[in-house]
């Protein structure tokens, strides 16, 4: 999705600094995305290497779909249209 949505990852940025990357560009992915992150952390790097209980991948990936297609396609319509975030006049 980041490169879908024109987001370049260094591979010296931590999961939480690539999250944050992601929330500054689509600021509605907040809530989704900080979960994930988080979830990936505790199972990726945890000693117990596992998630909350109640947690629910699926739930908050069936949020962000949405929003990143919709982010993603409002960026390729304004890079075809030339517009770069400027109003015309």
């Amino acid at each position: 999705w980041a490169r879908f949505l024109g987001i370049a990852w260094r591979e010296t940025q931590t999961p939480y600094e690539q999250a944050e990357n992601l929330v500054a560009v689509v600021p509605d992915s907040q809530q989704p995305v900080r979960s994930l992150t988080r979830q990936y952390v505790l199972q990726r790097f945890s000693s117990s290497k596992a998630a909350e209980d109640d947690f629910d991948p699926s739930r908050e990936w069936r949020q962000l779909r949405p929003i990143f297609l919709k982010k993603g396609i409002a960026n390729f319509l304004n890079r075809s249209n030339g517009s770069n975030g400027r109003s015309r006049s």
